[in-house]
């Protein structure tokens, strides 16, 4: 018994210097700038600009024997869907086309003792574009597109050619915005604001929005 209690005791005292060991270690000296004040604010502003432009795609395909047959199907419905759409007014320099895809029709015969894949056919699709200036034509250009290739697939979007300028002015009132909501933010807390630290730009011309986020050194 007694030389269990001398154990235990001698366990209880190494555990206290150990304590008193961690108690007196000294804590990590905070960094020189975690007294500082660092003020973010945030702007976002429409860039708006009226649609003067229309972009148009077609998905051209054909069907055939070989590649080169159908290949050359949907060749010749591209040149005769272009002359239709230049009688219809689009200029051809607006008009051109792009992508290729070929897949092939594959049907598989099986048998008891074998199994057999065969190419029975293959398809091949191009993607005609259309850029129009006057938007009131896209839907002429689409009824004379589909009256030629009928259950032809389209994709239709409008765009602006005052799109970039339009971005840049609302990317410039965004930046003043944040600029003026950091300083209310400071007066609100009683502070000045010292320098500025970083300005940010979080869009881009696709968002069709600019936003901005600027941070400020207070004092």
């Amino acid at each position: 018994m007694k030389r269990f209690a001398a154990i235990l005791l001698t366990i209880l005292c190494l555990g206290s210097a150990a304590f008193a060991q961690e108690a007196d270690a000294p804590l990590a000296a905070p960094s020189a700038d975690s007294g500082e004040t660092l003020i973010c604010a945030l702007a976002a502003v429409d860039a708006k600009a009226e649609p003067d432009r229309a972009m148009l795609s077609f998905a051209i395909e054909a069907q055939g024997q070989t590649v080169a047959e159908a290949q050359l199907q949907v060749m010749e419905d591209i040149r005769a869907i272009t002359e239709l759409l230049v009688a219809q007014g689009v200029q051809d320099t607006a008009i051109w086309h792009q992508g290729y895809d070929v897949s092939p029709n594959v049907v598989y015969h099986h048998t008891k003792l074998t199994g057999q894949k065969v190419i029975e056919s293959y398809l091949v699709k191009i993607e005609l574009c259309v850029r129009l200036t006057d938007i009131d034509l896209a839907g002429v250009v689409i009824d004379a597109v589909m009256r030629d290739c009928p259950g032809c697939l389209y994709e239709l979007a409008f765009e602006s050619s005052a799109a970039r300028q339009a971005y840049d002015d609302a990317l410039a009132q965004a930046v003043q915005q944040a600029m003026d909501r950091a300083q209310v933010i400071a007066l609100g807390c009683g502070m000045e604001l010292d320098h500025l630290v970083s300005v940010q730009e979080l869009s881009t011309l696709a968002d069709g929005q600019a936003r901005v986020q600027v941070t400020y050194r207070a004092k």
